[in-house]
């Protein structure tokens, strides 16, 4: 088994929720400003540690002045703050995402003032949720002309419901029930009261 090769490198989080390596600079979740970090190079792959815990990955970058960033680090941060969405943040890459969440987004706008914070909200079910449940959830939102983060939210349950199939009782459970046997009726005195002229007119 080859040894793996890593360069451990220590590191403070700055206020924007970044650490520099080299010259380059990559996003942590917004909790951990102003903490001290290891930063663990590989060839390809940057680790940010903090104790024992890896807190963000990001794939390694070779040139100069550069910013890998993730979304996922600053959601709180944008639900605290929902206009910077708005104001052509780095942090927010639309083209990141799949096309249905841009329309989506759209369509919370023109129905509700708080269309960015919804939308933020969204994304954070990625946390608890796979990713191809909330697209699926939000698709199926769009296509009922549902705009909310509820409604997509509700949406992304029933996918994530399993459907109730009861389990048959076990036979020490039926051990204990009474014996009931119901008599078939007999059909034969309908008959009767058939060709007496007793049925139903």
């Amino acid at each position: 088994m080859p040894f793996p090769c890593h360069r451990h490198v220590e590191a403070k989080v700055n206020t924007y929720s970044m650490v520099q390596f080299e010259t380059n600079r990559y996003s942590v979740p917004v909790k951990f400003v102003g903490k001290p970090v290891t930063v663990r190079a590989s060839i390809d792959t940057i680790d940010i540690v903090l104790g024992s815990e890896v807190i963000a990955t990001h794939p390694r970058l070779y040139g100069r002045k550069q910013d890998h960033l993730c979304l996922d680090h600053y959601l709180e941060l944008l639900l605290h703050k929902p206009r910077a969405l708005d104001d052509n943040t780095r942090v927010f890459n639309p083209s990141s995402l799949p096309a249905v969440y841009g329309q989506y987004r759209k369509g919370l706008a023109q129905r509700t003032p708080k269309a960015n914070k919804d939308f933020v909200r969204i994304l954070l079910l990625h946390r608890n949720y796979p990713a191809e449940l909330v697209k699926n959830a939000v698709e199926m939102a769009m296509a009922h002309k549902v705009f909310s983060y509820d409604g997509v939210y509700n949406f992304l349950l029933q996918f994530n419901t399993p459907t109730h199939r009861p389990s048959p009782l076990r036979a020490d459970k039926l051990a204990g029930l009474p014996s009931v046997t119901v008599d078939r009726p007999d059909l034969n005195r309908y008959n009767v009261l058939l060709q007496e002229g007793g049925g139903l007119s």
